[in-house]
């Protein structure tokens, strides 16, 4: 079924938000919870849920910030690409996050992936060693003091084949 774009207004863009990050912020609460060790299913599937319903929403709530004809809603939706960037950003500087991944990222199952699932954990690495995640304490805490948007360049993110957001416009 087509999503049907004559719907959109800016309480909707917003609670379309809402809703991605609240689903967002548990789906990553319950990866990192999970006990034992660590699977494709517990870790990266959760992960890509998340990358899933994040690109869901910015197909419906967040494609009219470059093509809507109502100003306040172009306005919205610009604002709401800035939030979700953000959020988004802020995944790969977590640290429970990082440990979940790379427990799984050490494992056998993760050893024989092939193609697209290795290509994956291959991106999440990279996000994960660009955050910081493997330089000495000192240098990371420097670089979280970077402010946000400065540090998501630094991330390097952009739009990706598995439908994770590029930066906030900075």
């Amino acid at each position: 079924m087509l999503f049907d774009y004559r719907r959109i207004d800016p309480s909707f863009i917003q609670q379309s938000v809402d809703q991605a990050i609240a689903f967002g912020d548990k789906t990553i609460a319950d990866l990192v919870s999970s006990s034992g060790p660590r699977t494709w299913s517990d870790t990266m599937l959760g992960l890509e849920r998340v990358a899933r319903r994040m690109a869901e929403m910015n197909g419906e709530a967040l494609f009219p910030a470059e093509v809507a004809i109502e100003e306040d809603v172009r306005n919205v939706a610009r604002a709401q690409q800035e939030r979700v960037g953000k959020w988004q950003v802020e995944l790969a500087f977590r640290d429970d996050l990082y440990a979940a991944f790379k427990a799984f990222a050490g494992g056998d199952e993760a050893a024989a992936l092939h193609d697209e699932a290795k290509r994956l954990v291959d991106f999440w690495a990279r996000d994960f060693r660009d955050a910081g995640h493997e330089l000495e304490p000192a240098a990371r805490a420097e670089l979280k003091r970077v402010p946000l948007d400065n540090r998501c360049r630094s991330v390097r993110r952009r739009q990706l084949p598995h439908g994770r957001a590029p930066c906030p416009r900075g």
